[in-house]
Parts: C-alpha cells; structure tokens; sequence
C-alpha cells in the first residue's frame, strides 16, 4: 500500500534493526549501484554501517570491477558502461566473502543474510545480458526475508520487494561520479524529479535522520563536503575542482 516518506522511512529503520538484533550487523546486506552518484553511495554506506551496523557491502552484478578499465575500442569505450564502479570501489561496496551478486544471493539462501537494501538504476547503454542481470536482481529479492528497494525505474522484479523507495532519475538530482582513472567530475540537475521521487542521497539522509542521527545534509553538495573530510580517497577535494574536466583521485 502506499505510505508518506516519513512513515516508510521509520518502518525500514525500525524493521533492518530488528533483523541486526535478532541475527547480528551480518545478516543485513547493502547493495549499492555504479550508476548512482558517490553523494548518494556515501550516505548509503554511512546509514547501513554506522545506524543499523551492517557489515556486507556490495554493487557487482557483472564484474564491474573486472571490466572497469578494459577497453572495447582503441578510442573511447570500455566493457564496463557505468559512470560510477570506481566511486563504489574507493567506497568500499566491495566484499572479498560475497564477490558480487551470485555471493549476496548465496548467502540469502543460506540463511546467513536475512535483509538487504537495493539501490536500482537502468542502465544507460543496453547490452545483452541485461535481462539475465534483472534475473540476478529477482533472485537476491527473493531469497532476502527483507528487501528494500530504491529505484529510478519500475521493474518487474521489484515486485517481491517489501518496500520500494521511489528515487530521481541521473537527469534528475546533483552529484558527482568517479571515472575509471579516478576522475570526479559533476554533474546538475536538468529537470525536477517526478511526484514523490527524491533523489538518493536525500532518502538515506532522512533514514539517517528517523535512526536518529544528526541529519545536517541539505543539499549534494553538503553530502560531498562531508565525504571530502571523511572517506581517504576524497579528501581534501573541493566541489569546485570537480568542474569539467574534473580532478583525479588517488
């Protein structure tokens, strides 16, 4: 049924919790998406680590950080299509246990994760294999006990989904992506989000809020200035120095 943001939010917080104390921080899984900004990852991570204590993290659905930096022509492109697996990699929404989507939904099976939260975009460039991957994605919804889902675009395997999020689009909301050399570069907003979509980063904000923890999170670039003094691999950055051409990361 359809519920205010407010109430989904403290019914997610209050339900991943319960999954933590009764099976510990392991059995609840964060899975994040190389389409999604790092504002967004960030905040992620920060809500499922530091509020409701999960410790497994992933975003592979297809080896991405295999394919990231393999070319498939001598000018431009590279086998991975996603503007952001190395945000995700600096991030740390990589386990050397799970090793990508076929181990979150082993564990699933199992028993030994019980709850997981999804974040979904469609992919910009189509390729075959994708709808094997959506299939991939409708397993781990279907084995979790728990699933949330935060997602640009409807698809049929959200339908298992105890919740679904519903989140702007990339044309949508401000942030910044992580290339595959290491470059942060930002992208704007091009159009307002439709209904009650919000961007990513803005739904974990008020997760992080209903949890109880200081929310001082007002706009992307409030959440880029916290990851700048708090994740290594961004520090010391400015927003301003992620104009095009953008600034490379170690």
């Amino acid at each position: 049924m359809p519920v205010t943001w407010d109430e989904a939010v403290r019914a997610v917080d209050a339900r991943l919790k319960e999954t933590r104390n009764a099976h510990g921080p392991g059995s609840v899984l964060g899975f994040g998406s190389p389409l999604a900004t790092n504002e967004a990852l960030f905040l992620f991570k920060r809500y499922l680590a530091d509020q409701v204590g999960a410790t497994r993290f992933e975003f592979r659905v297809d080896s991405e950080d295999k394919k990231l930096a393999v070319k498939e022509d001598s000018i431009l492109r590279h086998l991975d299509k996603h503007p952001n697996s190395m945000g995700a990699i600096k991030l740390g929404l990589i386990s050397d246990e799970l090793e990508g989507i076929r181990g979150a939904i082993n564990a699933a099976r199992d028993g030994r994760i019980k709850a997981g939260v999804v974040i979904y975009f469609k992919r910009l460039v189509r390729r075959p294999g994708d709808e094997e991957t959506d299939g991939q994605l409708l397993e781990l919804i279907d084995a979790l006990e728990y699933s949330v889902v935060v997602a640009a675009h409807a698809a049929d395997w959200q339908r298992g989904a105890s919740v679904v999020l519903p989140a702007a689009a990339w044309s949508e909301e401000e942030g910044t992506y992580t290339n595959f050399e290491g470059r942060v570069q930002g992208a704007g907003k091009a159009i307002e989000p439709f209904g009650e979509a919000l961007p990513v980063w803005e739904a974990f904000a008020m997760l992080l809020h209903a949890s109880g923890a200081e929310s001082r999170w007002m706009s992307a670039a409030d959440v880029f200035a916290t990851m700048s003094e708090q994740v290594p691999a961004y520090r010391e950055i400015s927003l301003d120095q992620t104009s095009l051409p953008g600034v490379v990361v170690g």
